[in-house]
């Protein structure tokens, strides 16, 4: 796929050859735009500079399919899940994180990050069984939301009576509340919050089985990669680990001392922050980042 400011190009993976190019679509220098990796692929890409509209499209039949009025404010970000079932969607508000059906356009769910401030959403990620969707800002706080209701084989007959009296009062009291305040009332909270040790660079994030566990990945533009574990109970998730990537460039070609050839031998090029040289990566430790952002 080759993304222009004003048209969307289908290429051929093999040959490259341009199958199909959608014209006139709406500006979009931030690169909004997303592929689903299914068999029966969809693209979703801004309907509207001023709006946040969602414009679907069949990439298999080459044709459109429906419109989503995702938000009201124009787009910040777009998701699909792996299946392609389900797409996310973020606006630049950045207060409310949605969800839809992707072919019948139904919203499925609705999240709210905030309402204090507005801020710049940056990635939005599903878990590879569609049941978590996680969201990265320009803040430190890292959201993961719980789509479904995953039974927990510990609790799930835990507090069972009390969580229909919850159910019961939530129905009663959103039936007399205006319709702006039931949205507000029915929108669901963060499952899981992580927080970054610094702020101020973009990022992309994923959710990621490793070791038959969830793990949440930030990559950061300045090179770090944070790993969290996601908890069955939710909650404030504890960094586990924290990457410096670096790239290695060959050495110039000049008269040195000898030993240096020594000590570039015996490192990395991967050092810490207090300067000491790191353990080299697992490559089973980092699954490769689908679905990231550019």
């Amino acid at each position: 796929m080759n993304l222009c400011k004003t048209k969307v190009s289908f290429i051929e993976a093999d040959i490259f050859p341009v199958i199909h190019t959608i014209r006139d679509t709406p500006s979009n220098t931030n690169g909004i735009v997303d592929l689903s990796s299914t068999v029966n692929s969809f693209l979703a890409y801004p309907g509207s500079i001023n709006n946040g509209h969602v414009q679907l499209f069949d990439v298999t039949r080459l044709n459109s399919m429906n419109t989503i009025s995702a938000h009201t404010s124009p787009l910040a970000a777009l998701r699909f899940s792996y299946d392609g079932k389900k797409l996310a969607t973020a606006s630049t508000r950045g207060t409310v994180i949605r969800v839809f059906d992707t072919e019948s356009g139904d919203r499925l769910y609705e999240f709210t990050r905030g309402v204090k401030r507005f801020v710049s959403i940056y990635s939005l990620a599903f878990s590879i069984d569609g049941n978590y969707l996680c969201s990265s800002s320009n803040t430190e706080t890292v959201h993961v939301f719980r789509l479904e209701a995953t039974a927990d084989p510990i609790n799930e007959n835990e507090d069972e009576e009390e969580q229909g009296w919850v159910d019961y009062l939530s129905k009663q009291a959103s039936s007399y509340l205006p319709a702006q305040m039931n949205d507000l009332w029915l929108r669901g909270k963060s499952f899981a919050t992580a927080r970054l040790p610094s702020v101020g660079k973009r990022n992309a994030v994923a959710l990621s089985v490793m070791n038959g566990k969830l793990h949440l990945l930030v990559v950061t533009t300045d090179g770090f990669v944070y790993i969290y574990p996601v908890e069955a109970e939710g909650g404030e998730l504890t960094l586990l680990r924290q990457h410096k990537v670096t790239i290695k460039h060959a050495p110039a070609i000049h008269a040195h001392d000898p030993s240096e050839n020594q000590s570039n031998e015996d490192n990395d090029g991967t050092r810490s922050e207090e300067g000491q040289t790191a353990d080299r990566h697992i490559t089973d430790d980092f699954p490769p980042l689908n679905h990231s952002t550019t």
